[in-house]
């Protein structure tokens, strides 16, 4: 922990943090009930929004996510709250950074992901899956962010006998020169949008990349380390693809 982080664990902090709990307030309204009690208060409320404990919005100060934790953390070492109520906490976390995804169909699900995120903060997409079967939007949005130096790597099954569309996919991937790669045994379901700042999505489950409105199951993952566990598991199915007539 460094020095200006550390400096904010003591009780001056924790009077502040329960002053704005649940209630946004003006700086004025902090400077009047604590200039006198807290020695270097500008200071101590300009680090709290630095790390993100506090936000400002429209020249109000409210309680971030991070500063409720905290807040609840003092509160269980003073023994003003019980223990068990980190379990909540923590429980919200993870549901945060594992989702069941049971009502909503992966392929629609991921690209909106994609869509959630700023070309210029994606490195690469990674689609693992036996069938591709896009809409003519879908394989725009793919070919924008190629354009825009988005490495796309696609593994799939060998196409033959393959339905219409999924061959009209197949070969606008091969006309656009993506990087297309064939896995005669593929069965994995695997879709990941890897990021600059490694905080990377990724979802999988039981749905092939097509649209179909299957009843399906699969799992949205916003968990670092979770991920980069999965994006070696693609590329070890890459290293046992065949690439494309195109590479």
């Amino acid at each position: 922990m460094t020095d200006h982080l550390s400096s904010l664990v003591n009780i001056n902090t924790l009077q502040i943090l329960e002053k704005i709990d649940g209630k946004p307030i003006s700086l004025n309204e902090i400077s009047k009930q604590f200039k006198e009690q807290i020695e270097n208060l500008d200071d101590t409320m300009q680090s709290l929004l630095k790390y993100g404990w506090l936000k400002e919005k429209d020249s109000e100060i409210y309680l971030s996510i991070k500063g409720k934790e905290k807040l609840l953390l003092f509160q269980v070492i003073l023994e003003q709250e019980p223990i068990d109520s980190l379990y909540e906490m923590f429980k919200s976390q993870i549901y945060q950074q594992f989702k069941l995804v049971v009502s909503k169909h992966l392929t629609s699900l991921f690209f909106e992901e994609i869509d959630n995120n700023k070309p210029e903060d994606m490195e690469k997409i990674l689609i693992c899956s036996p069938w591709v079967s896009l809409t003519e939007k879908q394989m725009q949005i793919l070919l924008n962010l190629k354009r825009q130096g988005i490495g796309i790597f696609i593994i799939i099954k060998p196409v033959e006998g393959a339905k219409e569309q999924t061959l009209n996919t197949h070969n606008f991937f091969l006309k656009n020169d993506f990087n297309l790669y064939y896995h005669k045994k593929l069965h994995s379901k695997l879709y990941i949008i890897q990021k600059n700042n490694y905080k990377n999505t990724a979802i999988f489950g039981s749905e092939n990349l097509t649209n179909a409105k299957h009843e399906e199951l699969g799992m949205l993952i916003n968990d670092r380390d979770f991920s980069v566990v999965l994006i070696d598991y693609f590329y070890n199915v890459h290293g046992n693809s065949k690439p494309s007539r195109s590479h």
